[in-house]
């Protein structure tokens, strides 16, 4: 993108998310997605023996306090980017009015985990900032009291969101323990590059197309439901660029289902069926042939 503009440079993109089976009929398309807030946790404590910790000041001890309390903190709810995707899916009447509000959110996404975590999971991811404590260090020996230690965090923010709300919540989520506590953002080489949420139009000639081609190719019962992606794609990248309407588009064959798809990203058996590899690439085909026509 920064050498060869002139080669990548383009109105529309389409790549190889979406497709997902959200409900009877229906796919999903990604429009847009979440950004990226890698954070880093420093916690500093005094280095003594283990043999006699009584009253140590313990980084350890005081990073397992950080996990337990970011654990527990709730960031604000929004439902705005759930409720076009919820309705379009199947929901309605009272649950779709509870699942909709903020307020009540927390206890339809309890319910819910108890029929699929999976489906849970991602409505969840989808209506507010995300965070999940993934990588901790500290300590040097077994016998020695650490005096430092680090927490990596998976931040994960909504369109409109960005780094001084999470440093606002996090100071909130630590409480007292935040005036111990140094928060920084992750260097670019291990990810930690701040990248802000973004959208594409949900309404246009292009989703007309491929809305079209789905129909042909699964059935002409089928409609596309536009979904926020939870995680990054190189769609923001285009976006950022040159404003391009970029979309995760796919056709899934239907041999899985959403939960069970949703839990085989970066899982064991991370997996794609042949069959919606082939539907995927006729339909991308039929995209190019038709839009450049």
């Amino acid at each position: 993108m920064q050498n060869h503009t002139e080669k990548v440079k383009v109105d529309y993109l389409v790549t190889e998310a979406g497709g997902d089976p959200v409900g009877p009929n229906r796919l999903s398309f990604i429009y847009g997605e979440k950004g990226t807030a890698w954070t880093r946790m420093k916690f500093k404590g005094m280095e003594g023996h283990g043999s006699a910790p009584y009253k140590s000041n313990n980084a350890v001890v005081k990073m397992a306090e950080a996990i337990q309390r970011v654990k527990e903190y709730q960031p604000p709810r929004d439902t705005s980017f759930t409720k076009p995707f919820l309705k379009a899916i199947g929901f309605g009447g009272v649950t779709l009015a509870l699942l909709n509000q903020p307020r009540t959110l927390g206890f339809m996404l309890n319910m819910m985990a108890k029929r699929s975590r999976g489906s849970a999971a991602f409505i969840q991811a989808l209506s507010q900032m995300t965070w999940s404590p993934n990588v901790c260090g500290g300590g040097v020996k077994t016998n020695t009291i650490p005096g430092s230690a680090s927490l990596d965090i998976d931040v994960r923010i909504l369109p409109g969101q960005d780094e001084e709300y999470v440093r606002e919540h996090f100071r909130k989520a630590l409480g007292p323990l935040a005036k111990e506590v140094e928060i920084e953002r992750l260097k670019p080489e291990e990810g930690g590059a701040l990248t802000m949420g973004s959208l594409s139009d949900t309404i246009s000639p292009f989703v007309d197309l491929m809305e079209s081609i789905v129909k042909e190719i699964r059935g002409s019962e089928y409609m596309i439901v536009p979904m926020l992606s939870p995680g990054a794609t190189d769609c923001r990248f285009f976006r950022k660029a040159w404003s391009t309407q970029a979309y995760g588009f796919s056709v899934h064959d239907g041999s899985l289902d959403l939960s069970t798809l949703q839990s085989l990203f970066h899982g064991i058996d991370e997996r794609i069926p042949i069959g919606t590899l082939e539907m995927t690439g006729k339909g991308y085909m039929e995209l190019a042939r038709r839009f450049l026509s």
